[in-house]
């Protein structure tokens, strides 16, 4: 799933706003992608979008869950952050302290 999805936020790159914004109204799942220095470097990821439609699949007990799925390059996880705030209007739940 990860190479998927850094495949799908690779042929999305260099697209202006207006085009991001298309793509997450298009899709029912959005991922933002970045490269990440932590710990264990690699790539990081944040679900934008459809974290609570997925979840309502589940809890109907669909067996398959269906769903368009598109991911967004990022430079950092402050960069998707803005990136969801933008296209949700809400600010990114912060980690317990």
């Amino acid at each position: 799933m990860q190479k998927h999805l850094v495949k799908l936020a690779e042929e999305n790159r260099g697209l202006d706003h207006a085009a991001l914004k298309k793509l997450f109204e298009q899709h029912d799942v959005v991922v933002a992608v970045w490269q990440s220095p932590d710990v264990v470097p690699g790539p990081g990821f944040l679900t934008l979008k459809g974290a609570d439609y997925l979840l309502a699949q589940v809890k109907r007990g669909t067996k398959k869950i269906a769903a368009t799925m598109t991911a967004i390059p990022c430079t950092s996880r402050e960069h998707a952050e803005l990136l969801q705030q933008a296209f949700t209007g809400s600010d990114p739940p912060r980690p317990a302290a």
